[in-house]
């Protein structure tokens, strides 16, 4: 689902006609989760950034149509990633947390063990696609994301002032924007 749309559309079409079930598991359940490779151990936000585009060997293990997926890496890291159209991403990520944080790592270590619940892969019966396996790659390679952190600058600073977080990052997405691509009388993009 990382094609470009209108690719990924025909390819969809293609696979309603080969693997309908399993479509139809991945559109019915409450969210997927997308069992990575091992990468080594990161942080949270460190496998975040990885999420959005995946890494190499794991960007087709995505399913960017589902409002909710959590990436598994090989290490038992987790991270996730929200549609926002589709869910709100403050509940979201509380619900995330939560499940992480509820069970011990022992607990899930030993659980594990049991083969208390097991997990199999959806069937296909359609075969990769390597041109636009390709293409996925390359377009990732064309993304970069930076993690900033502002200390003193946090919900508590900015209600001080009447400011909402929201607008505020709202403001830097659009001026980050003008900068890039400069103002013309095209308005900038927002993700509300």
């Amino acid at each position: 689902t990382a094609l470009n749309r209108d690719t990924w559309a025909a390819r969809r079409d293609e696979l309603e006609q080969t693997d309908a079930a399993t479509l139809d598991a991945i559109e019915t359940a409450l969210f997927v989760v997308c069992l990575d490779e091992s990468s080594g151990k990161r942080s949270f936000l460190e496998m975040s950034a990885a999420a959005a585009t995946g890494e190499p060997g794991n960007r087709g293990n995505r399913w960017y149509d589902k409002g909710l997926q959590l990436f598994v890496d090989g290490d038992g890291a987790v991270s996730c990633c929200v549609e926002h159209s589709a869910l709100e991403g403050v509940e979201s990520l509380a619900m995330v947390r939560r499940m992480v944080q509820r069970v011990p790592a022992e607990e899930l270590a030993a659980a594990a063990d049991e083969d208390a619940a097991v997990l199999e892969p959806l069937p296909w019966s359609r075969p990769t696609w390597p041109a636009e396996a390709a293409a996925v790659e390359a377009r990732a390679k064309t993304l970069s994301e930076r993690h900033l952190e502002w200390d003193g600058v946090g919900t508590r600073c900015l209600a001080e002032r009447g400011i909402s977080p929201d607008a505020l990052l709202q403001l830097a997405a659009q001026l980050t924007y003008a900068r890039l691509h400069g103002l013309d009388d095209t308005p900038v993009a927002v993700y509300e």
